[in-house]
């Protein structure tokens, strides 16, 4: 876990603002506005209070310790989980010759459920 990472949370649309400014107000979501983002994210850290960034690093290192916010579970669920179990069930094949049956659920980003195979 980073402070970006918390920062990018629960600043998401200060950083966003900057970063559409640098992009030359491309929106959010845009190849343009992504190259930007890591940059108005430094720009925004640069610019904040002791206080603040005292209490993202202890958000941060809670986070470690229970890990990410649900929110943030689901996210990544719906980004990237069907890609790691496959990934990983093809290393197992490749490495082992071992072959597995996995079955998920998740919410999505609504809170419904949704259930692979």
């Amino acid at each position: 876990m980073t402070i970006n990472q918390v920062l990018s949370r629960d600043y998401k649309s200060q950083i966003n603002a900057i970063a559409a400014g640098l992009a030359d107000g491309a929106q959010s979501g845009s190849r343009v506005h992504f190259g930007k983002y890591a940059k108005a994210l430094g720009i925004f850290k640069s610019n904040m209070l002791k206080d603040d960034l005292d209490a993202a690093e202890k958000e941060r290192k809670i986070w470690q310790e229970s890990g990410l916010p649900q929110d943030m579970k689901r996210i990544n669920a719906v980004k990237n989980g069907r890609k790691a179990l496959q990934s990983m069930a093809e290393q197992q094949f490749n490495e082992f010759g071992i072959r597995s049956l996995t079955w998920t659920f998740h919410e999505k980003l609504d809170g419904s459920i949704l259930l692979h195979w």
